[in-house]
């Protein structure tokens, strides 16, 4: 049990409980008790609560004393009741603080007077009444205050023995401490009102109230009386107005129980609930507890009320805590127990409201199980009929049958003067005015109906009773569509569904008809199926999902409402589909309505084109303009225990109506407010590793920029906002700048732990989201986690000295020990520089004789380079023999393995390819050109490269061999033979080619080294034999390979060296297929710009890398 609620400037809520007083944010409470050492509440039942404007909570207890709770440093100052002092607290118990314009506490204390705290001196300063002095204050038995305009305080008295029997309203003058009786004679009162009752309510009252009319409002035991200061009227609200509505119940108990919400006072009583006051035209209702309803009162007895800043009022009673929020309270309910919907046995539940329809906004017709109840709004009326009661005053009139019974009520439609219903099977009329029925239709067995828009019009749908008395017992043929006229209820035309077939279910299970337009309606068949009945042409359409022609994509059919366009809405088992009859064509709804295995009951449309549609326990709003969809749920005060399937739509209303098992839900539209107000967020706790701050810490850490100690780096925030009277859910994010790139959502949790984090500057933001969907703005929490000691400059400062310290003296140390060490050193390097000397004319001595040494062997090398030179093909000879060529040629050393040998015979002495004929021109003759590659580079890969010319020239000049493949089989042997005892593999690689100018023909062997061909811009790799020149794994002939080449083609023949060559950005090989490329790219050039740029290529390409091997390449241009 909790009263007295009271709310603090940082949204804190506070109420007192019987064990003290306790704080609420929203998620977590907080408890502060009575302590032996009075650090905390004192050990006597707390009263009263109240926050001034700075925040200070004060506390009145049911004793002589009271107590002043700071919340931000969490400190209690406790004032007593000294008898030797007469500025201590006095002799009695403080019934209600307040705070006047000045920013002065006025406590209006029981059994001692009007008491003054002075802030100065930290005293009071209390008026008593003193015998023979009306100036003063009259009584000591004073229980509320309220400051007038002017500054004078507006005091209840309370009369009782002693001083108390002089208790009369008082005016009070704080400037003067003088006090006068309130005039009540200054007011006109009712004529039904005496004197002597006013004089003795103002004795005894129970609180005071001054609006922003500056009139006054005083509950009394008499009731609540009301003087209004600007037409100097007084009224009185008691039991004595029993006729007139205006009730109080019982008597109202104190000063905190009273709050003004717009122009309404709401009064809390002791057992009867609360009584709200409209303060324009007086009128009341009471707000009590109702056990079927969770959203009224908890309780009856009121404990105490509260308005906070967001308009929103606390209730506490003896059953618990209730809020009212204006939001929260939109929607109102129609309880089944009020309509007489309900079954008298409430174990068997209730009869559901069937249909709802409003009349002039003020009358509201349900039909129920139990009968039709008119629901007065502005008077809060019932008035029930039941459909058994008559049926017995109409079975006998009209000559029902037997069978004909009634049952629940169903549709209801208006015609101009009267209300339609269908009561099981018979249409009844009621007058709008006397509410007399009147039997219309007896001869079928009604399933449906419906009025059309203009009211002019009704349609039936029935099937004939074939048994009976009178006519009905003539009534044949199959289902009927009857059109009525609305005005006089004659039949107007008849079509009967005696043509129309329909497989497998009863078509007939639910009847209910919708208008369309012009004259169309739409008729539900079974559930599978519905019919559109143009009654102009007589003509009916089926639509089925079994109907290829006229086809509906579902089945367990319900027609819901026809909106005002025309459309239908209809549910299947998939979800809500929209139909146009026009067309035929349907919509599935379900994604505009962001819905998904939710069922759609009912559906209303209000004035400015939105539809709202019953979903499960949930209503949804669409705006058929914009597209827009909005959802109302129990978050936001809809609480209607779920929805029933209804036909809606028409309405006149401003008011939209949905039914449900338990009640009927109605509100109006227009005033739907969602609100857009941010909510604040405010820091709860700080927890740092494992201890919970209190406010003053928390304010030195997070405003005065004191610095977190470095090992209470473990960081939790706890934060709350002060919309906590809202039951939804609050959606949170938060970040650490310095840590969290993004938001970081935390959905509803109102805390965020951080560890182990580094020293420096963070600033945390955090914001919420309510359940209206309006995001708070951020909340900015900064603060500093000190560097650790080891990073503090003293303690470097420290480590510096300490560290150079110890280098001095490793220093000084060193130092000491070197002279010892260069003592001795000293020694030794005069001994050692006689020997040094010695052995150094002896190094100069050899240096000489290896520097001649070296000269020597570089001058040989330099000469065997000429050698090698004058066995190489001198550039004059070959551009005699051949045509447009270049030759690029790099080697490592001085001298080379790679060589390029030519010579030039007679074609008359040649052998060279049989069966040919030989030219008998003296001037025809055979060129040869070796490109090779001996084993080895510098001198030994130059003494190969003499021996491998040698064994050329004598394969051709000795020995008369004339075939390439011939010659380099003879070079082959002759370097095994010779060179290859030891198993060493040495030899060459390369080609020979023989120039055929006459036939235009070349022939050519190779080992290893591919030539190139370059023809037509083409390039084409020529074949050569897998194997060197000397001893390898294959030993077989090498092919002779032929090519007759054409004017412009070029021919390259190369050794492995550029290739090979390491360089590039990556230290990698050049490689034989970009060097192809390279030729491909620059074949079209002059055969000395081709060496050139292969020249360039090849130096930039190595950069400063060593060359690995000798380079030669040769191209040819035919």
């Amino acid at each position: 049990m909790a009263r007295s609620l009271i709310t603090t400037p940082n949204g804190l809520l506070w109420m007192v409980t019987e064990k003290g007083i306790t704080n609420f944010n929203g998620h977590t409470a907080k408890h502060y008790q009575a302590t032996k050492d009075s650090s905390g509440l004192l050990p006597v039942p707390v009263f009263q609560l109240f926050s001034d404007k700075k925040g200070i909570i004060w506390i009145s207890y049911m004793d002589a004393c009271i107590s002043k709770f700071n919340p931000e440093t969490e400190k209690f100052t406790h004032y007593y009741h000294d008898s030797t002092n007469k500025n201590s607290f006095p002799y009695g118990a403080a019934s209600q603080f307040i705070q006047d314009k000045k920013g002065t506490i006025w406590m209006a204390v029981w059994g001692a007077g009007l008491s003054k705290y002075n802030e100065a001196n930290n005293d009071f300063t209390t008026y008593r009444p003193v015998k023979g002095d009306t100036t003063l204050i009259n009584t000591t038995e004073i229980t509320s205050l309220a400051e007038m305009d002017n500054g004078n305080l507006l005091v209840g008295t309370w009369e009782s023995g002693g001083y108390g029997k002089y208790a009369f309203l008082q005016i009070f003058n704080p400037l003067t401490g003088k006090s006068k009786r309130f005039p009540f004679e200054d007011y006109r009162l009712p004529a039904t009102e005496q004197i002597s009752h006013i004089r003795a309510a103002l004795k005894i009252v129970h609180f005071v109230h001054i609006d922003e009319n500056k009139d006054y409002w005083i509950g009394t035991y008499l009731g609540l009386y009301h003087f209004n200061n600007r037409t100097k009227v007084m009224r009185r609200y008691s039991d004595i107005y029993k006729g007139e509505k205006y009730l109080t119940g019982g008597g109202i108990e104190n000063c905190a129980n009273v709050v003004q919400l717009g122009r309404k006072l709401w009064v809390g009583t002791e057992v009867t609930g609360i009584m709200v006051v409209d303060m324009d035209n007086g009128k009341t209702q009471t707000l009590n507890h109702y056990y079927e309803n969770n959203t009224t009162l908890s309780g009856d007895n009121i404990l105490g009320l509260f308005k906070d800043s967001d308009n929103n009022i606390w209730v506490s009673t003896r059953a618990g805590i209730d809020v009212y929020s204006s939001i929260m309270q939109q929607f109102k309910f129609l309880a089944n127990v009020k309509t007489g919907a309900e079954k008298s046995n409430k174990s068997q539940g209730s009869n559901s409201v069937v249909d709802v329809l409003s009349y002039k906004d003020s009358l509201v017709y349900m039909s129920h199980g139990n009968g039709i109840s008119i629901y007065d709004r502005a008077n809060d009326t019932v008035q029930r009929i039941f459909t058994k009661v008559l049926y017995r005053e109409l079975k006998n009139k009209f000559n029902l049958h037997e069978h004909v019974n009634p049952g629940p009520a169903g549709d209801i439609e208006e015609t101009e003067n009267e209300f339609l219903v269908n009561n099981n099977g018979i249409l009844l009329a009621l007058n709008k005015k006397t509410l007399n029925p009147t039997y219309l239709y007896p001869y079928n067995m009604l399933i449906g109906f419906a009025i059309n828009k203009e009211k002019t019009k009704i349609l039936t749908h029935s099937f004939p009773i074939r048994h009976g008395k009178g006519k009905s017992a003539q009534s044949k043929g199959g289902y009927h569509l009857t059109t009525l006229n609305a005005f006089n209820y004659e039949v107007v035309d008849t079509f009967r569904f005696e043509d129309l077939k329909f497989q497998d279910h009863k078509w007939h299970e639910n009847g209910s008809i919708c208008y369309l337009q012009d004259n169309n309606w739409i008729v539900h068949g079974n559930r599978i199926c519905f019919f559109v009945f143009d009654a102009n042409s007589k003509t009916v359409k089926t639509y089925s999902s079994r109907n290829e022609y006229l086809y509906f994509p579902d089945s367990m059919l319900t027609i819901l409402a026809v909106d005002k366009s025309g459309y239908a809405w209809i549910r299947g088992t998939a979800g809500i589909y929209k139909f146009d009859y026009r067309t035929g064509k349907s919509k599935l709804f379900n994604d505009s309505l962001k819905i998904n295995q939710e069922v759609v009951q009912s559906i209303m449309q209000d004035h400015k084109n939105r539809l709202w549609f019953a979903c499960g326990a949930d209503i949804i709003r669409y705006n058929l303009n914009t597209k827009e969809t909005y959802r109302y749920t129990s978050e936001l005060g809809l609480h209607s225990g779920g929805f029933t399937t209804t036909k809606n739509i028409p309405n006149s209303s401003k008011y939209l109506y949905f039914a449900g098992p338990y009640g009927v839900t109605y509100f109006d539209p227009d005033k739907m407010e969602i609100s857009k107000r941010k909510p604040n967020l405010f820091l709860v706790n700080m927890v740092l590793n494992k201890d919970t701050l209190n406010e003053a810490t928390k304010v030195d850490y997070l405003i005065h920029d004191k610095k977190i100690p470095w090992d209470k780096n473990f960081v939790t925030f706890e934060f709350a906002t002060y919309q906590y009277y809202s039951p939804g859910k609050k959606i949170y994010a938060y970040r650490l700048l310095g840590l969290d790139t993004t938001w970081v959502q935390n959905d509803s949790r109102n805390y965020v732990s951080y560890t182990n984090l580094s020293d420096g500057f963070y600033q945390f933001e955090v914001k919420c989201k309510n359940v209206f969907n309006v995001e708070s703005d951020v909340y900015n929490i900064s603060f500093t986690i000190d560097k650790p000691f080891w990073k503090k400059w003293w303690f470097i400062l420290i480590e510096i000295l300490l560290a150079g310290g110890l280098i001095y003296l490793y220093i000084r140390n060193r130092e000491k020990n070197l002279n010892k060490q260069k003592d001795k050193l000293e020694r030794k390097v005069e001994e050692r520089t006689k020997e040094l000397v010695e052995k150094a004319e002896q190094i100069e001595h050899q240096s000489v004789i290896i520097n001649e040494k070296n000269k020597e062997l570089t001058d040989s090398i330099k000469y065997a380079r000429r050698i090698q030179g004058t066995l190489l093909a001198k550039l004059e000879f070959m551009k005699e023999n051949l045509p447009e060529h270049f030759v690029l040629f790099k080697p490592k050393d001085i001298v080379s393995g790679d060589f390029y040998w030519a010579t030039k015979i007679e074609a008359e002495m040649s052998e060279f390819i049989p069966g040919k004929s030989l030219p008998s021109n003296q001037n025809d003759e055979l060129f040869y050109l070796a490109v090779c590659d001996s084993t080895g580079h510098g001198v030994p890969g130059a003494f190969m490269s003499l021996l491998n010319i040698s064994y050329l020239n004598e394969a051709i000049g000795e020995m008369k061999m004339r075939t390439p493949n011939t010659i380099l089989n003879y070079v082959r042997n002759k370097l095994i033979a010779n060179l290859s005892v030891d198993g060493a593999q040495d030899g060459m690689d390369g080609t020979l080619v023989c120039f055929d100018k006459v036939n235009a023909k070349l022939t050519y062997a190779s080992a290893h080294n591919k030539p190139i061909l370059i023809r037509n811009g083409e390039m084409m790799e020529l074949p050569a034999d897998k194997m060197p020149i000397g001893k390898g794994e294959r030993t077989h002939s090498f092919h002779l390979e032929e090519i007759n080449y054409q004017k412009n083609d070029i021919v390259y023949f190369y050794t492995d060296g550029f290739a090979d060559q390491f360089g590039g950005p990556k230290g990698k090989k050049f490689k034989y297929r970009k060097l192809n490329e390279t030729l491909l790219n620059i074949s079209k050039l002059s055969m000395a710009e081709q060496h050139d740029i292969l020249s360039q290529e090849f130096d930039t390409w190595k950069g400063k890398l060593e060359q690995v091997d000798d380079v030669l390449l040769i191209g040819i241009r035919f």
